[in-house]
């Protein structure tokens, strides 16, 4: 199966980071926030929440319905359970400095199409996933240690 992968590296400790990206902190789902990004919550176990969102904005728009485990401050597993979306994975680790994120998207693509797919991502997708999606998110929170 194909799989895409991104790495960063932002000058702020994997706490900062993490609750940033996925809406979550020590304490659990942070208010307002957590449920803009996810959802409706369907179920909680523990840190394990079902969410459900609406696919895409036009009149045909489906559901998903997603599996999101968070690991507090290190990692968050979010599976598609009823889609054929990509499994997401994001690694928090410290490292000198700052914190090394990684994302990992499990394509469930094989064969001749699955190598097409990461070829195209390694080629284009890459790069404009980079500065739609990391960029700006690097340079909001390296942002505010910098006063900027």
């Amino acid at each position: 199966m194909a799989y895409f992968d991104l790495s960063v590296f932002i000058e702020v400790p994997p706490e900062e980071v993490y609750q940033h990206v996925t809406a979550f902190g020590a304490a659990g789902p942070l208010d307002g926030a957590f449920q803009a990004k996810y959802g409706n919550i369907l179920s909680r176990q523990g840190n394990v929440f079902l969410t459900q969102e609406e696919e895409g904005t036009d009149e045909s728009a489906g559901k998903i319905t997603w599996r999101c485990t968070f690991e507090y401050p290190s990692r968050r597993v979010m599976e598609a359970l009823d889609s054929s979306w990509a499994n997401r994975v994001d690694l928090f680790r410290p490292v000198k400095g700052g914190t090394s994120w990684s994302i990992r998207w499990d394509t469930r693509i094989g064969g001749l199409q699955g190598i097409v797919q990461y070829l195209v991502f390694r080629l284009i997708g890459h790069r404009r996933l980079r500065r739609a999606m990391v960029d700006p998110i690097k340079a909001q929170l390296e942002g505010g240690i910098r006063g900027g």
